[in-house]
């Protein structure tokens, strides 16, 4: 018989609701060695041939289900890999090398990565402060866009990889992938079409009864960004909102509010079309 201490509650929330400030005192940004910091030396060629580098080892790894090669591919210290359903066909976050490993194994084999990661781009990027200690002038890591196509179902995919250095017993550096992020971006079944963009939405105004694929309560930014690429799909929405107009949820709230900046995460689809 089980114990009380196996028993969930049907009211209690699972999984738990997480506490970002416990999950960032549990896992702080890594703090780079200034001796490592100094080491760093990348002219502009390096910064792709060094992201390839790495690439091409996650590659091999992934082709000869080699687990402790693919482990080898991450820095040591702390990594991640957050999905958004392109290999887990979920929204997941995995924790450590030796997890992220495993994982990307068994999920390369049910989607059926078609081929290679491929790299897209390569370039410096500034480094917070918290990944430095205060001697040494501010440096820079690695930012590398990917992109690969699965089999199983047919799309295509987008990536990214942070990659933090790692000083060697020989005194040079290796580049080690702090941040994998893999994303669904179409299913060779059901392609955007950006020019059903340019077709007028269905007026219903008055109308007592109407017909929809989806129906949106709220008309806030990310409604306003679900409608967007739902129509590039060719399924209709509609978007129910109380304020007159779609974002006044926001706007009546503040003075001055943008969504669509060039740092912003919150970004609109299709802005730059």
């Amino acid at each position: 018989m089980a114990s009380n201490d196996d028993f969930t509650s049907p009211h209690e929330e699972y999984p738990p609701a997480a506490d970002l400030r416990t999950i960032t005192a549990e896992r702080p940004i890594p703090v780079l060695p200034p001796d490592t910091l100094a080491l760093i030396s990348l002219k502009e060629d390096e910064t792709r041939k060094q992201a390839l580098g790495v690439l091409d080892s996650l590659n091999a790894a992934l082709a000869a289900n080699d687990a402790d090669a693919l482990e080898r591919c991450f820095f040591s210290e702390q990594a991640y890999w957050k999905d958004t359903l392109a290999l887990t066909y979920h929204l997941r976050t995995f924790f450590t090398p030796r997890i992220i490993a495993a994982n990307l194994l068994e999920t390369r084999r049910l989607r059926d990565i078609n081929g290679r990661l491929e790299l897209d781009a390569a370039v410096f990027t500034p480094a917070a402060p918290t990944l430095l200690t205060y001697d040494p002038p501010p440096q820079q890591f690695i930012d590398a866009s990917i992109s690969f196509e699965t089999k199983s179902p047919g799309a295509w995919c987008s990536g990214r990889i942070l990659l933090l250095p790692v000083k060697t017993d020989d005194n040079t550096l290796e580049w080690k992938i702090w941040i994998l992020s893999t994303k669904l971006e179409n299913l060779d079944v059901h392609l955007e079409d950006e020019s059903l963009l340019e077709i007028p939405g269905r007026q219903v105004d008055n109308l007592d009864h109407f017909d929809t694929d989806v129906f949106i309560i709220g008309g806030g930014n990310a409604a306003v960004a679900l409608a967007a690429r739902l129509k590039a799909l060719g399924v209709e929405s509609l978007i129910c909102e109380r304020n007159a107009r779609v974002g006044d949820n926001w706007a009546l709230r503040y003075d001055n509010l943008r969504f669509h900046l060039p740092t912003s995460v919150c970004e609109l689809p299709y802005m730059g079309k």
